[in-house]
């Protein structure tokens, strides 16, 4: 139970992929990596809110974005 804890409270941040998988992630600049978009691109659109869509410019591919 404490290991499952652990994780949970380390994850930040839920992104849904363009082919509809789910993956939790504990930094933007893991997100980044994956999803090819500029981990201050993510930062600014979640500002105001508590989720965004990032499309890469590299892949073309549309990524859902919410801080958890």
């Amino acid at each position: 139970m404490s290991e499952l804890y652990s994780y949970v409270k380390k994850m930040k941040y839920l992104v849904i992929h363009h082919n509809q998988t789910n993956t939790l992630y504990s930094s933007l600049r893991e997100i980044a990596r994956d999803i090819q978009v500029d981990p201050s691109t993510i930062s600014k659109n979640l500002k105001d809110t508590d989720f965004c869509y990032c499309l890469s410019k590299n892949t073309n591919l549309l990524s859902y974005i919410r801080k958890i």
